[in-house]
C-alpha cells in the first residue's frame, strides 16, 4: 500500500520513540506508564485523521440528497477513531520484537498499524460517548476498569452492525472492514483477562528501601 509522506515520517519517529522507551524500560515504571502509553495517542491525532468515508446513519438519497458538511451537521456527527491508539501501544510493546526492532519489516507493519489507527467513521456525538464507555481503565500498568467489550465489538455493543458509505448509500457490515491481525485479538482478551501482565518496575528511594 502507499502511504502519503506524513504518514511514513510520523510512522517512522513514533516507532524510534516508543523503541527508546521500551529499551530503557520505561514502559515498566508506574510513574511513566501513562507516558509511555500516549507517545502513540499523540502521534495519532497529531498526523492527522483518515476519515473512512463510513457513517452509522444512511445519508438521505436524491431528490432530498445534502452535502457532506450538511449532512454532518443534520445528525450532529463527529469523528469517531475506530480503535484505542493508547491500548494497541501495550501491544506494541508487548510483542517488541514484530514491530519496534529498528528492521524495514518491522517499520513496515508498524507503519500499517499507524495508518489505521489515524481511521475514524462518522457517529453522532451521544454514540460517540457511549462507544468511549465501553473502554477499559488502567492505572500504573495496573487494571482497574475492565472493558466492557472488545474493540472490535464496540460497534456492535450499541446495536450497529453496519455502516454507510456516506456518498453512495451503500451499506458496509462491520465484520468485513476488520484489518488487524488475528494475534491482538487474542492478546486483548488475555490482557483484560489477566493472563497477560507487565512486569512493573517499582524504583524505591535509600529510605524506603531501608523501611521495607
Amino acid at each position: 500500500m502507499k502511504y502519503s509522506e506524513r504518514i511514513l515520517e510520523f510512522a517512522k519517529e513514533t516507532q524510534n520513540k516508543m523503541r527508546d522507551v521500551y529499551l530503557r524500560e520505561k514502559h515498566l515504571s508506574p510513574d511513566m506508564f501513562r507516558n509511555s502509553k500516549r507517545i502513540l495517542y499523540h502521534a495519532v491525532m497529531e498526523c492527522g485523521i483518515n476519515r473512512s468515508g463510513l457513517a452509522s446513519v444512511k445519508k438521505p438519497p436524491k431528490p432530498y440528497n445534502v452535502t457532506t458538511a450538511e449532512f454532518c451537521k443534520d445528525y450532529d456527527l463527529e469523528d469517531e477513531h475506530v480503535d484505542t491508539p493508547e491500548f494497541w501501544s501495550l501491544f506494541l510493546y508487548a510483542h517488541y520484537d514484530v514491530y519496534l526492532v529498528d528492521t524495514k519489516e518491522a517499520l513496515d507493519k508498524f507503519t500499517w498499524i499507524f495508518y489505521n489507527l489515524t481511521r475514524t467513521h462518522k457517529v453522532p456525538g451521544h454514540i460517540n460517548t457511549e462507544l468511549r464507555k465501553t473502554s477499559g481503565k488502567i492505572d500504573r500498568g495496573v487494571i482497574k476498569k475492565r472493558p466492557t467489550c472488545y474493540l472490535g465489538d464496540k460497534y456492535a455493543k450499541l446495536g450497529m452492525d453496519k455502516l454507510y458509505n456516506i456518498k453512495t448509500g451503500e451499506p458496509v457490515n462491520l465484520k468485513q472492514s476488520k484489518w488487524y491481525p488475528d494475534e491482538f485479538a487474542e492478546w486483548e482478551k488475555k490482557y483484560w483477562s489477566g493472563d497477560f501482565t507487565f512486569d512493573m518496575k517499582h524504583e524505591y528511594g535509600t529510605l524506603e528501601e531501608f523501611l521495607g
